[in-house]
């Protein structure tokens, strides 16, 4: 994800752990799967 989007690797991890933290997504075995839509589509908007 670091190398498609020219973050990195930590600046990655960080943001998945926020989302994760905020019930936005969920990790699991290697997928990120995203929980509420509607609150990742805000979160981009705002940051």
């Amino acid at each position: 994800m670091a190398n498609l989007t020219g973050l990195s690797r930590v600046s990655v991890s960080n943001i998945l752990l926020n989302l994760a933290s905020e019930g936005i997504i969920d990790k699991d075995e290697g997928f990120v799967i995203i929980i509420d839509m509607n609150r990742l589509s805000n979160y981009l908007l705002e940051n």
